[in-house]
């Protein structure tokens, strides 16, 4: 919503939640307890926050938490993502 004409909101959304960061430690941590399915979901607004304006962070971020997922021994992973919406 920061990009649109008018918003109340003025501030960036940014590129992710504290997961971004930790997501090595937070794989590691499934897979000690035993974990073999990591499941995690793409906001399609911060892959592409404007039409035509991607985030590579984001789009590099996705291939880096689904990869180390595997290489920690999931065998079976998944994730959803949201539909763009166009706002104005």
């Amino acid at each position: 919503m920061e990009h649109v004409s008018g918003s109340p909101y003025v501030e960036l959304s940014g590129d992710a939640s504290d997961h971004y960061h930790r997501y090595r430690k937070d794989i590691a941590l499934l897979a000690e307890l035993g974990s073999t399915l990591y499941r995690f979901s793409l906001e399609w607004s911060r892959i592409e926050p404007e039409e035509g304006e991607f985030s590579l962070p984001n789009l590099t971020i996705t291939d880096a938490c689904s990869g180390r997922a595997m290489s920690m021994g999931s065998s079976r992973w998944s994730r959803s993502t949201t539909s763009p919406r166009r706002v104005g």
